[in-house]
């Protein structure tokens, strides 16, 4: 019995040095940019509807220099297992147009997505310098929005900010990184942080 025991030991202990030895880094912080996100094909839909409304109702008015520059992200996760990470992901996304009459602006619209998603990552491939996985998310965005207009024949001015909250996601069906402790990689999905990112990941 001493024996076995002896034995079970030993392998236990080689096992944890053999483990620790080629353990990979537990931790690891991203960011990236990304594009084709959920609220950018929310917004183009808001757009849409509202450059219609603009056109019925306030004859010779548009909506006119529209600037969205993608997602930017952070992320960071923790290895629970060499295959299985768990963290949470940070999208932010800026929307904004003008209002314009007769070539005049007179009046903006102001869109922020700021979105939290708990999250979880699958590293089914793992060499030392590269690596390939999938990821999911799911959580919340609170969408501001900021208008100001000025007052026309038709309507009277506006100045105000509303606030809402929105279910949200991301699913990166496959993601490739490259390096070792600083790893450039790029995904390939669709939710909040887009339907295509690339950034930077530092392990730790």
């Amino acid at each position: 019995m001493k024996k076995i025991w002896i034995i079970a030991v030993a392998l236990m202990m080689g096992t944890t040095v053999a483990f620790a030895q080629t353990d990979e880094p537990k931790n690891e912080f991203s960011v990236a940019w990304g594009g084709l996100s959920n609220s950018q094909v929310l917004n183009t839909f808001m757009d849409v509807f509202s450059a219609a409304f603009e056109s019925i109702v306030n004859k010779g008015t548009k909506w006119d220099d529209v600037a969205d520059f993608g997602t930017i992200s952070a992320e960071y996760f923790h290895h629970v297992s060499p295959v299985v990470s768990l963290g949470a992901i940070g999208v932010y996304n800026i929307h904004n147009r003008d209002l314009q009459k007769d070539g005049k602006t007179i009046g903006s619209n102001n869109r922020s997505f700021i979105t939290l998603l708990p999250a979880i990552k699958f590293s089914w491939l793992r060499k030392n310098s590269w690596g390939m996985y999938s990821k999911l998310g799911a959580g919340a965005s609170l969408l501001v929005s900021k208008e100001k207009t000025d007052a026309t024949p038709s309507s009277e001015a506006i100045d105000n900010t509303k606030c809402s909250v929105l279910f949200n996601f991301q699913v990166s069906a496959l993601g490739v990184e490259f390096g070792r402790s600083l790893r450039g990689f790029c995904e390939a999905g669709f939710g909040e942080q887009g339907v295509f990112l690339v950034g930077l990941r530092y392990r730790f």
